[in-house]
Parts: structure tokens; C-alpha cells; sequence
């Protein structure tokens, strides 16, 4: 399953329908904030997120915003082609530093849910993705704050001023994007709740700064269901 080669065009993405950009996109930057923050977390990767996640922050909102190509070969704005040229370059990024470094927990319950209820992977990660901010907003206020920074240069100086500001900015964004807030949007029962946190694993799970175990798991996600 390993491939030899990747291809990364940004003009294969050009007839993409919104709801494909918005969770690719958010898989992207959920991937890179987790492999920012992973507990095994290694110096170079996090330099590939300060430089790739900002482009990615930026170009999202604008793709959501603007009308998809009707066809691969169809003519578009440069705006356009310069924004998917970012996401794509922040997509590749994101799996050279997960593959170094890891992820989290976003990724740990997404692969439960693809199984349990079909949801696609990138979809279930952003569902999860604020959440996974608000679990680990104390213990890695430090890396918020540098990401913020890298973001806005006019970031607040007080850490914890700029790490709440960076999660008020992803919440907003997965919002703009139209993700779902609860995981019965996802299809979700109250009796899969116990079977996702006892299958919510791996070694996404054990990157995630905050460890939690399976009755907090299971509170964790009862309480956004």
C-alpha cells in the first residue's frame, strides 16, 4: 500500500466540489496542527508546519467561497489556481510531517468512525478537530501560540491569549466550512459511543499530548454527540 511515487498536480483538483475541498482541506490542517503538537513531535517537521499552515489557513476560506471549475480543463481565476497550488503544497507537507513526527487524536477516532458509521476520513476529522483543541489547550498552549504567531504577526503576546485566539480561528473555519458540531450529524447512535472509545487507538492516540483513557474517551464523546 506503500506507493512509489506521488503525483501532487493542484490542476487534478480543479473540478473538486466544495464539500471535497472543505474536508480534504480540514484533514490537511488538522494533520499538520497534530503533528505540530504530537507528543513525538521532531524540530524540521514542525519548521514544515510554521511554513505550510499558514498558506493553507489562508487559501481555504477563499476556495470555499469561490465557484469549483466545471471541468478539469476549464479556465479559472489565478486567486483560484494560487490557492489550490497552497492547499496542495500544505497537503503534501502535511503527510511528510506525519509520517516523521505523528498525529493525534482527531486521527485516532476518525479511522473509528470511517468503520463505525462510513463517515469520510477528512469529514471526521474536522468534526473532531475542535474538540481536540479544546482537550489539549492547556498542555500545548505554547505550540497554539507559536502557530498563531506564525499565522498573524500581530498575534497577542501573552501565550495563552494567542493559543485561544488560534482556537477560535479553527472553530470558525471548520464553521465557515459547514462541518457538522455534534458526531450524530456523522450518524452517529448513543449505543456506538463504547465501541468507539474502545476501538479510538493506535499510534495517532498515543501522539496526542493529552492522554486519555477509555471512560474519558467515551465521556469525551458522549458529550459532543
Amino acid at each position: 500500500m506503500v506507493p512509489r511515487a506521488a503525483i501532487v498536480d493542484p490542476d487534478l483538483t480543479a473540478s473538486c466540489p466544495r464539500e471535497t475541498i472543505a474536508a480534504a482541506g480540514l484533514d490537511c490542517i488538522t494533520q499538520l496542527i497534530e503533528s505540530f503538537i504530537c507528543r513525538f513531535r521532531k524540530p524540521l517537521p514542525r519548521a514544515i508546519v510554521l511554513e505550510s499552515l499558514p498558506r493553507a489557513i489562508a487559501s481555504l476560506p477563499r476556495l470555499l467561497a469561490s465557484e469549483p471549475a466545471s471541468g478539469l480543463f476549464s479556465v479559472e481565476s489565478d486567486s483560484r489556481a494560487a490557492d489550490r497550488a497552497a492547499l496542495s503544497h500544505a497537503a503534501l507537507c502535511s503527510g511528510i510531517v506525519l509520517t516523521n513526527s505523528g498525529l493525534g487524536l482527531a486521527h485516532g477516532v476518525a479511522a473509528a468512525l470511517g468503520i463505525a458509521c462510513g463517515a469520510p476520513h477528512g469529514l471526521a476529522c474536522a468534526v473532531m478537530l475542535p474538540t481536540v483543541l479544546n482537550v489539549n489547550r492547556v498542555a500545548a498552549q505554547a505550540d497554539f501560540a507559536a502557530l498563531e504567531r506564525a499565522i498573524d504577526s500581530d498575534a497577542p503576546r501573552s501565550a495563552a491569549a494567542a493559543a485561544a485566539a488560534f482556537v477560535v480561528r479553527i472553530e470558525c473555519l471548520c464553521h465557515e466550512a459547514g462541518v457538522p458540531q455534534r458526531l450524530s450529524a456523522l450518524g452517529v447512535t448513543a449505543d456506538q459511543i463504547d465501541w468507539l472509545a474502545e476501538n479510538s487507538g493506535g499510534t495517532s492516540m498515543r501522539g496526542n499530548p493529552v492522554q486519555l483513557t477509555t471512560t474519558e474517551l467515551r465521556d469525551l464523546l458522549s458529550s459532543i454527540l
